[in-house]
């Protein structure tokens, strides 16, 4: 998987080394790990000669940024570093394609059990079902996690509602899973129907 879609939008769950400390697994024991392709990203691990542990460049349940002006947007009044490709482009070696996001949308998130030799599809981006199925062996089993976890409860609502309270205990195994998660902060609707005039009589009326 990592020959295929490395560097790239794949992020693989891994079993956690001794080596990582339990707050970057969030004490799961396990880790995210994923190569980046944007070469601004890449030249910055290869400076740094080492993993880099991050969270995502948005506030929990906003949407994902594309460019370094949404991280600022989102971010920006908690007084954030950005490194900015779009700005430098030529600088890094940045063609006009590059300076953004080649996709505009989150990278696959699948973890690997060895054990029973099952993948676990937690979050589909850019890489789909299809395309891993192609590139690993028939013995492993691909499982689709689908799940809606309930965002955080609001300590000052109501607790009566116990049931719900058990619900938002389960929490989240994968970026995504909340129900509100990567939500517009603009209003939307959903179109059922369009409705369009009928002209009522004939073109050859007089």
């Amino acid at each position: 998987l990592t020959s295929k879609f490395w560097p790239g939008p794949l992020t693989l769950i891994v079993q956690a080394s001794n080596l990582i400390p339990p707050a970057v697994t969030a004490n799961t024991g396990f880790v995210g790990v994923r190569a980046p392709a944007h070469p601004l990203a890449r030249r910055l691990l290869e400076k740094c000669n080492l993993p880099i542990a991050a969270p995502s460049a948005n506030r929990f349940g906003h949407v994902s940024p594309t460019k370094a002006t949404h991280v600022l947007a989102d971010l920006g009044m908690k007084g954030v570093r950005v490194l900015n490709g779009e700005a430098n482009g030529n600088e890094y070696g940045i063609t006009n394609k590059e300076t953004s996001c080649e996709y505009g949308i989150e990278s696959t998130v699948l973890k690997i059990d060895g054990s029973c030799k099952t993948l676990f599809l937690f979050r589909q981006g850019v890489i789909n079902q299809q395309q891993i199925e192609a590139h690993v062996s028939s013995s492993w089993t691909i499982k689709v996690i689908s799940r809606a976890v309930p965002m955080a409860h609001n300590p000052q609502e109501d607790t009566s509602n116990q049931s719900s309270l058990k619900t938002e205990a389960i929490g989240q195994e994968a970026p995504g899973q909340a129900i509100c998660h990567y939500s517009p902060d603009v209003p939307c609707c959903i179109v059922r129907s369009v409705f369009t005039p009928t002209i009522v009589g004939s073109l050859n009326s007089p």
